[in-house]
């Protein structure tokens, strides 16, 4: 998508965070929340849900409570 200059919406996000929270991948999480923020997603409904999803899953309770406290 960025090669194309196409850029990623909150159903691109929330898709991907999903992906990386089901195979465990922890790190891309991470880069993925930070290209969330760059975009000015972070408010966004469906991506912060994602958020919360993908660091509870990963087991990461203090990140996901952060990310939910930080939703509108």
């Amino acid at each position: 998508m960025r090669l194309a200059d196409i850029e990623p919406n909150s159903f691109t996000f929330g898709v991907l965070l999903g992906a990386c929270a089901s195979a465990n991948a922890f790190q891309k999480e991470t880069q993925f929340h930070g290209l969330v923020m760059k975009f000015g997603l972070g408010a966004d409904v469906v991506v912060g849900s994602s958020v919360v999803d993908m660091y509870s899953k990963c087991g990461e309770m203090d990140d996901a409570l952060r990310a939910f406290q930080e939703m509108p």
